[in-house]
């Protein structure tokens, strides 16, 4: 049986065995403080930021053709209040999904507001967000849901992880993929194999002939996979700094916490945020700091440290108001078999 909560020690890098079987290691901050190099605005706020607008999906859909064949990359940035500073399109498409670009473009405009979560301490002038326009040909699985044998049917793709099941390609609404999996595990899971850790199957989906309605979405992308990230956080001052002389850092972290996102676009590597505890050892803040492939990793991990972690302050620790601050590293890797 696995502990709720470990403590992770000051003297070098303590990894567990279940830390490092879901696919993430904690481990001791360097020595050396960060980057403190001014944050060059817009700061990439992709995977932690959410940004809502209001578009309308019937008037794109007879972009759906071009969309299919051209996705389209939108930039999004806004400023320090979260109200929209511009929306461009970033790269090549063809004539007609550049039209819907330019029309979702108008929407976010109009409608759209960037909203950051209360524990994130904001230190730049302006932020951006990465989306993608997009649209593929939407499936409609037959009632009862059933699974044929490949080439047979639809070609589905089913992932479960921490207990989550995802259902990949094909297109189909939200109803209808818990709809699949549900049916995918009253089934007994056809074909599914891999680690315990992380299943998936490949499969066959019986869908209804000749009904295939295209499906325009917009998301969030990784506008930044594979490059270094630093996000210049300034941060010396000493007298602010927790150390083995204040507590310990523990953790609750299970192999559920390895943001999804990250998981699906197979986005691994280290990380380093700045977390802001207060005296009761509850995190309170959080700002990224480094990321060694792509600027989501970072920004998700956050959410998943402050909600995970806490500070263990030793009887003897001074008191204090206002908050302490400690450098959380933190190594996401995929399970392999």
């Amino acid at each position: 049986m696995v502990p709720k909560t470990r403590q992770l020690g000051m003297g070098g890098v303590l990894v567990f065995a279940w830390l490092l079987s879901a696919g993430l290691v904690l481990a001791e901050p360097a020595p050396s403080a960060p980057p403190s190099q001014p944050a060059t605005p817009p700061v990439d706020l992709t995977g932690l930021a959410s940004l809502s607008y209001t578009f309308d999906k019937d008037a794109l859909a007879a972009f759906g053709p071009a969309l299919e064949q051209s996705p389209v990359d939108i930039d999004v940035t806004a400023d320090a209040a979260g109200l929209m500073a511009g929306c461009r399109m970033s790269n090549e498409t063809s004539a007609e999904a550049a039209k819907a670009g330019q029309a979702l473009c108008d929407a976010i405009s109009r409608t759209g507001k960037l909203r950051t979560p209360v524990w994130f301490a904001p230190y730049m002038a302006g932020g951006r967000v990465a989306l993608r326009l997009g649209a593929e040909k939407g499936v409609v699985p037959e009632r009862p849901i059933r699974f044929v044998d490949p080439p047979q049917g639809q070609p589905l793709f089913v992932f479960e992880f921490g207990g989550h099941c995802i259902v990949g390609r094909p297109s189909m609404t939200a109803q209808d993929g818990d709809a699949v999996c549900a049916a995918f595990i009253a089934a007994g899971r056809p074909r599914e194999e891999g680690p315990a850790s992380m299943r998936n199957a490949t499969l066959g989906l019986a869908v209804v002939p000749g009904l295939e309605p295209y499906q325009v979405w917009s998301g969030e992308r990784v506008a930044d996979r594979g490059a270094p990230v630093y996000f210049g956080v300034p941060y010396s001052a000493e007298e602010h700094r927790l150390t083995s002389m204040d507590g310990r850092l523990t953790s609750t972290i299970s192999p559920m916490d390895y943001p999804p996102r990250a998981l699906r676009e197979k986005l691994e590597g280290p990380v380093s945020v700045l977390i802001g505890y207060d005296r009761a050892g509850t995190a309170q803040t959080c700002r990224p700091m480094r990321s060694n492939n792509s600027s989501f990793l970072a920004n998700a991990s956050c959410g998943v440290l402050v909600a995970k972690t806490r500070f263990a302050f030793l009887p003897t620790a001074p008191t204090f108001d206002g908050l302490r601050y400690r450098i959380v590293p933190l190594t996401w890797v995929i399970p392999r078999d």
